[in-house]
């Protein structure tokens, strides 16, 4: 195993991609300022997705009709 991959190795599997909803949403509900991408990033678990995440919930607030800016890069 190189020193790249022992560095990015996790004891734990990540969250489903449910979860990482949960929590990247929680993020964003919970700050009273704009987040990044990159903030949201270094608050998951290793191996979370937050693209992903960010994603699945602009569909989920498109189709509800709730108004949600996500970051941005």
């Amino acid at each position: 195993m190189s020193e790249e991959e022992k560095f990015t190795a996790s004891l734990f599997e990540a969250p489903n991609v449910v979860q990482q909803e949960r929590m990247v949403e929680a993020i964003l509900f919970a700050s009273s300022d704009p987040v990044t991408v990159k903030e949201i990033i270094g608050r998951l678990p290793h191996g979370c997705e937050p693209e992903k995440a960010l994603k699945n919930l602009k569909e989920k607030y498109t189709v509800s009709y709730t108004h949600l800016t996500l970051p941005t890069k």
